[in-house]
């Protein structure tokens, strides 16, 4: 390995948060090129993370929604949000099953 090589692996282990033998093993059993186990893993964390918070978004918007249901006062915001609310929980949900495949 030359000293470039080296240097290279030690970034991009250090940007991935791992050694460098682990980097190497990751790479090589990866299902899909660039993408180790544990890139998987953090984005899935990532992915779940914006789905609760989706989750609590909706909650908050729905209870803002029945209070204002409550003095007879709907406003048009709330159906766009919630759909756009849901749009997103959706898209959310298809990365998700699509890095489980992978």
């Amino acid at each position: 390995m030359t000293p470039e090589q080296e240097r290279r692996l030690q970034e991009r282990a250090h940007d991935a948060w791992v050694s460098v033998p682990r980097l190497m093993v990751e790479e090589a059993l990866a299902d899909q090129i660039g993408q180790t186990a544990t890139a998987r893993h953090d984005l899935a964390v990532e992915f779940f993370g914006a789905y609760r918070l989706l989750a609590s978004i909706t909650s908050n918007v729905n209870q803002i929604a029945g209070a204002t249901d409550a003095v007879g006062e709907q406003q048009e915001e709330f159906a766009a949000t919630f759909a756009a609310v849901r749009r997103t929980g959706q898209r959310v949900g298809a990365a998700l099953e699509g890095q489980e495949s992978t």
